[in-house]
């Protein structure tokens, strides 16, 4: 080594150079154990979220698809009314409910309503009038839907008469395509209130299209099978029922055959319209008169009425009553009756009742003051 080519070594104690390898070893170890319970924490939370992600999903297609199977049992529903219920199980199913109830009011006044109640139930639920009222009035009035979670939220006029069987009830309205109210739709004592009126404004619309197409289909059938002018059944309603005729009667049926007497005349003398108002003054002398009994315009001026289980003293008294009532308002008819306790044939029937109905109005026109064929 040269003069000026110097090296220094130093040298530090083994000890001290690994004094603190065994504290940082614990704690890189502690990082570890941190680090992979954090990710196992991670782990198990992401398992629960994927899971509960996973279950609302399914929950969520299960809705979708119990309200598909709504809508297809109210699709047929105008035709087959026991669909109603159906589709109103699912809904209590859907929702929890002991009871599902579609009410719907009518022109008339009256209403119309289907129920379900859960098969282990031994008592049925009957809503009271006065509550569906109040709540179709509060629809009317632009609420959209109506939670009354317990019996202390019903209005004390409204109480249920057994409240051990109505805990609550929450209903949303049942709206026509147009926006116009049809009904209301409601499930009684369900769980999970909010999710409740979820569902029920989720299948609302398909009950809508129900109420829709029952009006129109009810519309249809009315002016198929009745008689524009007096309301009556029409010939097409007579025909079909006639197929159907030992469902009409259990132990006997009478067959009233009535002719109006002059309709011509009046219709040639007084016009049309006098001849309309005449025919409906006998129609509604019918209805009154033969009550229960089906009753059909068949002709021009030609009316036959179906009186069942009915004794042929009382038919032909009825039969003498209605005569007398129009003839004391200016109006004569003939009638003839059949009655038989069990029918062998109806055409026959109707052909015997005819017949006797001919012999009175030959018997009429032979008195010439009421022969209307007759100028005056």
């Amino acid at each position: 080594m040269d003069i000026n080519q110097w090296r220094i070594a130093l040298s530090v104690p083994e000890s001290l150079v690994l004094a603190t390898a065994d504290k940082m070893e614990r704690m890189l170890g502690l990082l570890i154990a941190t680090e992979t319970v954090c990710f196992a924490l991670y782990f198990l939370w992401l398992v629960r979220y994927s899971r509960r992600e996973s279950n609302e999903k399914q929950r969520q297609l299960n809705v979708i698809h119990d309200i598909v199977d709504v809508e297809k049992a109210l699709f047929n529903a105008h035709e087959q009314e026991e669909n109603v219920v159906t589709a109103l199980e699912k809904v209590g199913r859907m929702t929890g409910a002991e009871h599902a109830v579609l009410w719907l009011p009518e022109p008339s006044g009256q209403s119309r309503s289907y129920t379900w109640d859960k098969a282990d139930l031994r008592q049925r639920l009957r809503l009271r009038e006065t509550l569906v009222a109040e709540i179709y009035r509060r629809f009317g009035d632009g609420a959209q839907e109506v939670v009354l979670s317990a019996p202390k939220d019903f209005p004390q006029a409204l109480k249920p008469t057994d409240e051990s069987l109505l805990q609550s009830l929450t209903a949303v309205p049942v709206k026509k395509t147009d926006g116009a109210l049809a009904g209301m739709l409601a499930v009684c004592n369900a769980y999970q209130e909010q999710r409740c009126v979820d569902i029920l404004h989720s299948v609302s619309f398909s009950f809508g299209l129900f109420c829709q197409n029952i009006s129109s289909y009810l519309l249809m059938k009315w002016e198929g099978e009745r008689d524009a002018l007096t309301g009556l059944y029409n010939r097409n309603r007579y025909e079909r029922d006639l197929e159907e005729l030992e469902s009409l009667y259990r132990t006997s049926l009478a067959c009233v055959y009535v002719d109006v007497n002059g309709l011509h005349e009046l219709n040639n003398q007084a016009g049309h319209q006098a001849g309309d108002e005449m025919l409906k003054t006998v129609s509604a002398q019918m209805a009154a008169l033969f009550v229960n009994c089906r009753m059909y315009r068949i002709g021009g001026d030609e009316f036959v009425v179906l009186a069942p289980d009915m004794e042929a003293d009382r038919v032909q008294a009825l039969t003498d009553r209605l005569e007398a009532a129009l003839k004391a308002r200016g109006i004569y008819i003939s009638a003839g009756c059949a009655w038989e306790n069990r029918v062998r044939s109806f055409a026959q029937m109707v052909r015997t009742a005819e017949k006797r109905m001919y012999a009175a109005k030959e018997r009429f026109y032979q008195h010439t003051a009421f022969d209307r064929r007759k100028p005056r």
